[in-house]
């Protein structure tokens, strides 16, 4: 069983307004996603998410610390 719950949470956290979650009549177990205005099947909101996370776990790497230890530094 999907949980549709967790997924709509995870969509309003990365800040997307879900207006509907619609079962998908002839094909069970499958739903669909109205989120900002656009109906995305299961697949394509797993993508959106996955793709957010990516995006946010590369934007933490590049602020990171230790990824500052590879620029150099001045002139040598």
């Amino acid at each position: 069983m999907i949980d549709t719950d967790l997924i709509v949470n995870l969509l309003r956290h990365h800040g997307h307004t879900v207006e509907a979650v619609v079962p998908v009549a002839n094909d069970a177990g499958e739903y669909e996603f109205s989120i900002d205005g656009t109906l995305l099947s299961l697949a394509e909101t797993r993508q959106l998410l996955e793709h957010e996370d990516a995006r946010k776990r590369a934007s933490r790497l590049s602020h990171h610390p230790s990824s500052q230890l590879s620029k150099p530094v001045g002139p040598h």
